[in-house]
């Protein structure tokens, strides 16, 4: 079963590819992205600033899947796994794209 964080979670993903079809390029509208996330402007996003974004996007942190939906962001895009994202590791450089 599907539930309202996990449907959520993909809503949001498809309008950040439908904003990067739609955009520029790809890598613009993910730094856009980021950028919105990164709330300290350190180039780096945590769980915390994570969970305020997604909150920002309409998912409820009262929900019990919030914290389970809000670490399968971090982990997709989290590649040393150090539990923070970078804007390497979200923004991808043009000979990935």
């Amino acid at each position: 079963m599907i539930t309202r964080s996990s449907f959520l979670i993909a809503v949001i993903l498809c309008t950040l590819i439908t904003l990067s079809i739609c955009e520029e390029d790809e890598a613009t509208s993910l730094a856009k992205v980021f950028d919105e996330m990164d709330t300290n402007g350190n180039k780096k996003v945590t769980f915390k600033e994570v969970s305020a974004f997604l909150s920002s996007k309409g998912l409820n942190q009262d929900d019990q899947d919030f914290k389970r939906t809000v670490q399968t962001f971090m982990d997709s895009y989290d590649k040393n796994k150090d539990k923070i994202i970078t804007y390497d590791e979200f923004v991808p450089k043009h000979d990935e794209l």
